[in-house]
């Protein structure tokens, strides 16, 4: 694999970026995105607002490793990606909305379901 870092955008690489968790993430920002442009989707200023802080618990849980040492505050994070895409659910006005947000929930719960029982298989927590 060549060396990412020597490209100069090596300090905005996540430690490993081909981590099936760190991909999941990838994913979930993604459907982040399709939930704030979403044509249809009229929340108001509390929804944007939850959903700009699930986008960056996101980010903070891709990045959280290098800079967060305690695996609780890691736990704490990945719990509310997954809580906040919930209410995100039960607040938005669209089918679509709704279902994007359950599925970034669900996407969540891998991440912490290793973080409690699993910790060998996220290198993050090493």
């Amino acid at each position: 694999m060549p060396d990412i870092g020597a490209i100069g955008a090596g300090s905005f690489v996540p430690p490993h970026p081909f981590h099936f968790l760190t991909i999941i993430r990838y994913v979930s920002i993604l459907f982040v995105l399709f939930i704030y442009v979403s044509p249809r989707e009229s929340g108001g200023l509390v929804f944007m607002l939850m959903l700009g802080a699930t986008a960056l618990l996101m980010v903070a849980d891709i990045y959280g490793a290098e800079v967060i040492e305690r695996r609780f505050t890691i736990f704490l994070i990945r719990v509310m990606a997954v809580v906040i895409p919930i209410i995100l659910a039960g607040t938005g006005t669209e089918k679509t909305t709704r279902q994007t947000a359950i599925l970034v929930a669900l996407m969540g719960m891998p991440s912490v379901g290793i973080t409690l029982f699993m910790p060998f298989l996220d290198p993050s927590l090493g």
